[in-house]
């Protein structure tokens, strides 16, 4: 068996789901809370379902968190 075909069977290996001990930063969002809540009213349109604050809000819980590295990493954070 060659390492390409050892390579196929096991494929990439999957990273362990995100835990709610995983995530940091919290203590400096408390700080941004209070101004990002007049963010909320900001609509471009009537079926918006993630506002602005919110979208502040995980981009920085992603540069403050090292765990999260992709979409889908912010994904499962929104989800504890």
């Amino acid at each position: 068996m060659t390492a390409q075909e050892k390579q196929k069977k096991t494929g990439p290996k999957r990273k362990p789901p995100i835990r709610e001990e995983d995530i940091q930063g919290f203590k400096y969002l408390d700080s941004f809370f209070k101004t990002l809540t007049r963010l909320h009213d900001v609509k471009d349109h009537q079926n918006r379902k993630l506002h602005y604050d919110q979208y502040l809000v995980l981009m920085l819980l992603y540069f403050f968190t090292p765990v999260l590295t992709s979409l889908r990493g912010i994904q499962q954070a929104t989800t504890l």
